[in-house]
């Protein structure tokens, strides 16, 4: 996370996928998910009675970056850098916080098309500043 908080980088190493993924039956491919999102805290309004937002401009701000299908079996070939820049000039105030996760979707390659699996794909918060 930049000093703003408001670009969330995630730089995965060269890595044999071999060693660390453990696949779903069928899966050939998989990619790589960076999502984050700006949550604000809320306070509550007595003239309308219900919890309101502190920053309501800032609150829900969100970007996903997705790598491209990397191939199963062997090493990736690269370093992989995910970035989801929230578009903020200044540093976001002390009254939101930013939630990015990480995560991965599994694919099965079939004539040249990409489809998605149904299961054991993941997602995990990583970060919350």
């Amino acid at each position: 996370m930049d000093v703003n908080r408001s670009v969330a980088t995630w730089l995965i190493p060269d890595f044999n996928t071999s060693n660390y993924i453990n696949p779903p039956e069928g899966a050939t491919h998989f990619k790589l998910v960076l999502a984050t999102t700006v949550l604000s805290d809320y306070t509550y309004s007595t003239s309308i009675k219900k919890y309101e937002p502190a920053n309501e401009a800032k609150n829900e701000t969100n970007g996903i970056a997705l790598s491209s299908e990397i191939p199963l079996g062997g090493m990736v070939g690269s370093d992989t850098t995910l970035v989801v820049d929230l578009g903020f000039g200044s540093a976001l105030p002390a009254t939101v916080g930013v939630v990015s996760a990480i995560g991965i979707i599994f694919y099965q390659e079939i004539n040249t098309q990409f489809y998605e699996l149904a299961s054991d794909n993941a997602l995990r918060i990583s970060i919350v500043g």
